[in-house]
């Protein structure tokens, strides 16, 4: 089965998890895009998997990238999966870039200004394309237009233990329970 981040599993049975999977409130989720495989029939595990494709995003596209670079005024991200049917693996990343008025829904009033209250290096993000912009930043991408968009995985600054969302605007260690910023995408049930 083809997973992404934050795609819940309906899994029965006592099993250990292995890399790519979490568990909150007793469900289990992957932490990665990739095929969930069973291990020694108790281990589930996510594998990676990267085709080489000649697809290239286009308006209106749902993907899922890295943050890679945050200004004061946009946030960088390396687009690596189109979620398509099946989704599709991208060999080389492509640039994105999500403008400050495009990551939180215009009528919320109390979302904050700065970049690195929504996201930071390293976390994996689900966006849409919204645009093509000019070569340095690549396509323009959007979280505002659903909440499914926004911060699919993240790991705690202090431990690197995965984030759990935990409000519209906040995510909390699973280790200890330390909050951190950012605008976490509604948990998908794919």
């Amino acid at each position: 089965m083809q997973v992404l981040p934050g795609s819940l599993l309906q899994v029965t049975g006592d099993v250990e998890l292995g890399e790519g999977l979490y568990r909150r409130n007793g469900c289990i989720y992957a932490s990665r895009v990739g095929t969930v495989a069973t291990v020694d029939d108790k281990l589930l595990q996510v594998t990676s998997r990267r085709t080489n494709h000649s697809l290239l995003p286009s308006i209106g596209q749902t993907i899922i990238g890295t943050v890679t670079r945050l200004t004061t005024r946009y946030v960088g991200i390396d687009i690596s999966v189109l979620e398509t049917t099946p989704p599709v693996y991208l060999e080389e990343p492509f640039k994105g870039t999500l403008r400050g008025q495009d990551i939180w829904p215009p009528e919320d009033k109390e979302a904050p200004t700065q970049m690195n209250l929504a996201m930071r290096p390293g976390d994996l993000v689900r966006a849409r394309i919204i645009g093509v912009g000019d070569a340095s930043a690549g396509f323009l991408l959007s979280t505002a237009i659903d909440e499914t968009l926004g911060v699919v995985f993240s790991k705690c600054a202090s431990t690197g233990e995965p984030l759990v969302p935990i409000s519209w605007n906040e995510m909390v260690c699973s280790k200890t329970g330390i909050k951190e910023h950012r605008k976490p995408a509604k948990p998908s049930n794919k």
